[in-house]
């Protein structure tokens, strides 16, 4: 990821060696070089480009904020499954000690 406000001096980002050496990472390739009038080369050949770092900051924000909510979302169902499952084993065990203490009472009143 390479990001770069704008200003003077953008014209590195036009060098073919640079543009070269960047083709050949073997991850992806995100920039925001500049504002939205400057497009150098290296921004032309990146897997993403934004048009600022302020859009790219949005974006890795927006992108933080989505999995975050995944993530809670994904707990939240997870609790609940568990949750369901000790209420369902509680309650199954529950039914066979009243079972149990039925037919002990059954059995004591014979006697």
């Amino acid at each position: 990821m390479l990001a770069r406000g704008g200003g003077d001096n953008l014209e590195i980002f036009d060098k073919t060696v640079i543009a070269k050496a960047s083709l050949r990472l073997a991850s992806f390739f995100v920039t925001a070089i500049g504002h939205a009038k400057d497009v150098p080369l290296l921004q032309k050949i990146a897997d993403k480009a934004f048009i600022t770092p302020t859009a790219l900051g949005q974006y890795l924000k927006d992108v933080y904020n989505n999995t975050k909510e995944q993530l809670e979302n994904s707990k939240a169902k997870l609790i609940d499954a568990v949750k369901k499952q000790l209420e369902a084993n509680y309650g199954q065990q529950l039914q066979n000690l009243n079972e149990k203490l039925l037919s002990n009472e059954e059995l004591n009143k014979k006697e």
